[in-house]
């Protein structure tokens, strides 16, 4: 009986661990492969990286995905590119470039696995947040964590990773403020 007193004693405190462990092998691992753009990589990746270089999102011509997969990261045009989605998640995307290098299937994916990877972290935090027990609240995060579409989205990258980890984040927020015993008033 002691034992398994121990047990749920470590499964309440550090329960989550194993849970951010199994995320960040199902996110980090491999992450390279393969190791040419996929999806809308295509416009995603290229557009970070000309944001990293010029400040502005720069055009590329319709055949430089085979170039950019080679290396050749000189393919760019001068002509401004269409843009269509607001900057901070290529800015973060370039970032992952800038640290890990452009021509690096690693550098291109690894914000969008680290936003991954908080984003099942934040999951227990709201779940503590809005469910009775420290144990009901380990379900979600561990959903999450082998949610296949969370881990696909995880491994690419792309914007939609970014945006659910913000919205979780920003969710949060105001579950704490909402519970906090001071309220604040912004707007009055």
């Amino acid at each position: 009986m002691r034992l398994v007193g121990l047990f749920r004693i470590w499964g309440d405190r550090f329960g989550i661990l194993p849970i951010i462990i199994l995320a960040s092998i199902s996110r980090l691992w491999n992450l390279g492969s393969p190791a040419t753009l996929v999806f809308d990589e295509t416009y995603y990746v290229k557009d970070s990286y000309t944001l990293w270089l010029n400040g502005h999102e720069r055009a590329w011509p319709k055949d430089a995905d085979l170039a950019f997969n080679a290396g050749d990261l000189s393919g760019f045009l001068n002509a401004p590119e269409f843009v269509v989605h607001g900057p901070l998640g290529k800015w973060l995307l370039g970032f992952g470039m800038q640290m890990l290098g452009a021509d690096n299937p690693w550098g291109w994916r690894i914000v969008p696995a680290v936003f991954g990877i908080l984003s099942v972290w934040l999951v227990f935090l709201i779940s503590l947040r809005l469910l009775p027990s420290r144990r009901w609240a380990l379900v979600a995060p561990f959903l999450l964590a082998l949610d296949g579409q969370a881990i696909v989205v995880s491994r690419t990258a792309v914007l939609d990773g970014l945006v659910s980890a913000f919205a979780l984040l920003g969710f949060y927020l105001l579950l704490r403020a909402l519970a906090s015993e001071k309220p604040t008033r912004w707007l009055l």
